[in-house]
């Protein structure tokens, strides 16, 4: 009897996760399609002298791996799903290999609505990734081993053949009462805010967004209109003056417009050669500061009858600075959310925020399956009297500290990247950056710096 009333109790207790079963195959058995996919990134870095000091240890080598899972799913003619779960670490950082640690994570999950309402449009809705261009004011990030994502709604609007729209609204954090909650409180922008949120306020923290894609021919023109709004009351702007030392103690909220176009082909008059152009300006106010703000990046490169075939090109980046902390006027360009590891030199040293820096590169198909690329880079700051932004948002060194000097380096990089078969790849790197005055003043004891990687990237 008692045997019988525990088989019972199991039973009910099992009933609702049979009918959850019942449930999902059910939705499975209805969907058209279901893709999966995965991928198995595995890099090993050895990093020298990464802030360019002698006086402080800071070399580093590890191992970083990057597991994901995709899933997309087509659940109606008109109505598709993605799911990617990725798990993200560090060889041997848990110190114990019984424990996960908490690297899981939701990368995407989103919902795409195709024709939503009639219209030519796909509505999706969801955490998933932006890339806009070339990357540099917003980008998914990738070579990070943890990458970026959005939470929010993207409007992708098909205007014409080869003319789209998207607009799109996020929410990059979610700050209401976060001191009283413990969260973790990171600024958007470490060249532009820092600070903390005050428990019970509207901290919030949101990306707004207009990109039109015209595609004429071989061309590409980009036109887009960006809106960064961060609602914490209290902020230090850390331009100019070095971290953490306060300018105003306005309370305003920071408003910041980014408004661009970039340009992008082949030269039909010169067979051969093809230009690249991206421009941006900022503007907006909050917390008692006027901003304006440029950037500037111009290419131009020749294919070269060299291996199965070659590109030599040169580039120019400019990203104004600010010369006067005192002043009222915020003139540092904000970098937003790119992947600047695609640009600015591999060893991530240099942003697209008061730096005006040169490039000449070679990049080479030398057979079906290996690439190389061979760049030199010449690196200085816009304006002396502000800090070295790395590629990260972050400062190498304070405002001021680079005692008028501009030059901060030059950078050789050398990358050589091997397709196994279609699903596997090798790649290995080696870069040398060699310190100008502006870090030789800047630093306690000044010295070059090294990286160098080599990683297998499995992707299906």
């Amino acid at each position: 009897m008692k045997r019988g009333i525990c088989l019972l109790v199991m039973l009910l207790l099992a009933l609702p996760q049979v009918v959850a079963a019942v449930e999902l195959g059910e939705v499975v058995t209805k969907a058209k399609k279901i893709t999966l996919g995965a991928a198995i990134r595995t890099r090993y870095e050895n990093r020298y002298n990464h802030d360019f000091d002698d006086a402080t240890p800071n070399s580093s080598d590890f191992t970083l791996l990057r597991t994901r899972l995709n899933i997309g799913m087509d659940v109606t003619d008109d109505v598709k799903a993605f799911v990617q779960i990725q798990d993200s670490r560090i060889f041997g950082a848990n110190q114990n290999e019984a424990d996960n640690g908490q690297s899981l994570d939701l990368r995407q999950g989103y919902v795409d609505v195709l024709e939503f309402a009639g219209l030519p449009m796909t509505l999706r809705v969801g955490r998933q990734t932006l890339v806009y261009g070339d990357q540099r004011l917003i980008g998914a990030f990738d070579w990070n081993n943890v990458g970026r994502a959005f939470d929010g709604a993207r409007a992708m609007i098909r205007l014409t053949d080869n003319l789209q729209l998207d607009l799109f609204a996020t929410k990059v954090a979610e700050l209401d009462n976060a001191v009283g909650e413990q969260e973790s409180i990171t600024p958007f922008s470490p060249t532009l805010v820092s600070g903390n949120a005050t428990a019970g306020a509207d901290e919030d923290q949101n990306f707004y967004g207009a990109y039109a894609m015209w595609t004429p021919g071989r061309q590409v023109a980009d036109f887009y209109l960006l809106y960064m709004e961060d609602n914490s009351p209290t902020v230090v702007p850390t331009r100019g003056i070095g971290a953490g030392t306060p300018l105003t103690t306005g309370t305003e909220n920071i408003e910041l417009w980014t408004l661009g176009t970039r340009l992008k082909g082949p030269l039909p008059a010169l067979a051969g050669l093809d230009y690249g152009f991206e421009g941006a300006y900022q503007f907006g106010d909050g917390a008692d500061l006027d901003i304006s703000a440029f950037a500037l990046h111009g290419e131009l490169g020749y294919a070269l009858p060299l291996f199965k075939k070659s590109r030599l090109s040169i580039e120019a980046n400019w990203a104004s600075g600010d010369d006067d902390p005192t002043d009222g006027d915020f003139n540092t360009f904000s970098n937003l959310f790119p992947t600047n590891h695609l640009h600015y030199g591999y060893m991530d040293r240099v942003g697209w925020s008061n730096a005006r820096n040169y490039a000449l590169k070679l990049d080479s198909q030398v057979t079906a399956k290996l690439k190389t690329k061979l760049h030199f880079w010449y690196f200085e700051l816009a304006e002396e009297e502000d800090a070295l932004y790395h590629a990260g948002g972050g400062t190498i060194f304070a405002a001021g500290a680079a005692n008028g000097e501009r030059e901060v380096g030059q950078e050789i990089d050398l990358v050589a990247t091997y397709k196994y078969n279609q699903v596997l790849t090798f790649e290995a790197a080696y870069a040398h950056f060699f310190v100008g005055d502006a870090v030789e003043n800047a630093k306690v004891e000044a010295a070059d710096a090294d990286f160098a990687y080599v990683q297998m990237n499995l992707k299906f």
